[in-house]
């Protein structure tokens, strides 16, 4: 009977200490990334920097769009 004790008090003591480390952590990923702005489609966006490589692949540019004066 006490190793039944002693393993449910292990249990428990992992699901507490899992829930504080949750808690601790943040949560939000838009909270600890910067953005950069990049032209993608004819038009400035600013995305977060994590994904710049994503739309580079796809064809945007890093930096504004380049605007050409009409004539």
């Amino acid at each position: 009977m006490k190793k039944f004790y002693k393993m449910t008090a292990l249990s428990v003591s992992a699901v507490v200490a899992c829930t504080v480390l949750n808690m601790a952590l943040p949560q939000d990923v838009s909270a600890q990334t910067s953005t950069q702005v990049i032209c993608f489609r004819g038009q400035t966006v600013s995305v977060p920097s994590y994904l710049v490589t994503r739309y580079v692949a796809s064809g945007a540019r890093v930096g504004p769009c380049q605007v050409t004066p009409s004539l």
